[in-house]
């Protein structure tokens, strides 16, 4: 379970929700939710309060999902979304080395989708 510090600072992060997503986008998540395939951008200790020190990590997904040619391929915002869930959830420097310039091939909902880097997706620099 969580300690009494890690409670109350849940309850802060929570209670600035709106804060966090006007300044940066999306609210601060624990260490554990960290996409297993993300790349570290800038890490840092700070101080909240006069108790609550944490160490701030901001991340980005390996890869850039291009949404609108998601949405045409998959016909439907969901679809996008679901593909786009699916490229993250992927070892995708593993699989760009194994695929080459081969387009990523997903089977989703039992239809196959065929995924090309530029069009469909882009890799961010590690």
């Amino acid at each position: 379970g969580l300690d009494d510090k890690n409670v109350s600072l849940c309850k802060v992060f929570e209670s600035q929700r709106e804060y966090f997503v006007s300044a940066i986008g999306t609210a601060p998540k624990p260490i554990s939710q960290q996409p297993k395939h993300s790349v570290s951008i800038v890490s840092d200790v700070c101080e909240l309060g006069d108790s609550a020190v944490v160490t701030v990590t901001l991340t980005r997904p390996v890869i850039v999902p291009q949404m609108p040619a998601l949405q045409e391929l998959g016909g439907d915002a969901k679809t996008a979304e679901d593909l786009a869930v699916w490229l993250a959830s992927l070892n995708l420097e593993e699989n760009r080395k194994r695929s080459g310039n081969q387009p990523l091939r997903v089977n989703l909902n039992g239809k196959v989708y065929m995924l090309s880097e530029g069009k469909h997706f882009a890799w961010n620099a590690c």
